[in-house]
């Protein structure tokens, strides 16, 4: 488990590492233009009201899951530009819960909730933009530039990226190596920690 704060959010950046380290690099699979699935076990806490706590985000073309005052927004970054959903859907702080964002390409984007389907965006008419360099946050929206807050709002337990076929990333962040969460599939989508 790992505490990610907005001013120190992780990161998967496959190509920051380098380029050809991995057989199956997860950037590129969440990259817009493939099937894939985020999931994650995580906990927040709602001490500071109203504040935006950022699940991940994959960037530069914006798709990811936030919450607001208990509510899970959805980010997609279609071709016609970034939208942020309000989905209706309440969270409890300070439980531990499951999230999964599953993406058909050129289908639908649907988020899972504790493994109940919640929302279902239908892509068909303006699928999601293909970013070129894909980066993943994990507790942020983009780079931290020092003044955001320091306060741990985040818990997170368990991280797995399944493209099509198979999964190709997993992090219980548990094992760690030169400050990079290892990748328990062997393929080396490590994520590391900014700053």
């Amino acid at each position: 488990m790992i505490h990610i704060t907005k001013r120190h959010p992780w990161m998967l950046w496959t190509d920051s590492i380098c380029p050809a380290f991995s057989d199956k690099p997860a950037s590129n699979v969440i990259a817009g233009g493939e099937d894939y699935t985020v999931e994650i076990d995580f906990e927040y806490d709602n001490t500071v009201g109203g504040t935006r706590k950022e699940l991940f985000a994959i960037v530069p073309f914006y798709t990811g899951i936030s919450i607001v005052n208990n509510e899970i927004f959805v980010g997609i970054g279609n071709l016609s530009g970034d939208k942020f959903l309000p989905t209706g859907i309440l969270v409890e702080p300070n439980i531990k819960t499951n999230i999964q964002l599953e993406h058909k390409a050129n289908q639908t984007l649907k988020l899972f909730i504790n493994r109940k389907e919640v929302v279902s965006y239908d892509l068909k008419g303006d699928p999601l933009k293909v970013n070129t360099v894909p980066q993943m946050f994990i507790g942020s929206g983009l780079w931290p530039e020092g003044q955001e807050e320091d306060v741990e709002h985040l818990k997170f337990y368990e991280l797995q990226i399944r493209s099509k076929t198979e999964l190709i990333a997993h992090h219980k962040f548990e094992e760690f190596i030169h400050s990079k969460s290892i990748d328990l599939t062997g393929n080396c989508n490590f994520l590391f920690k900014l700053r």
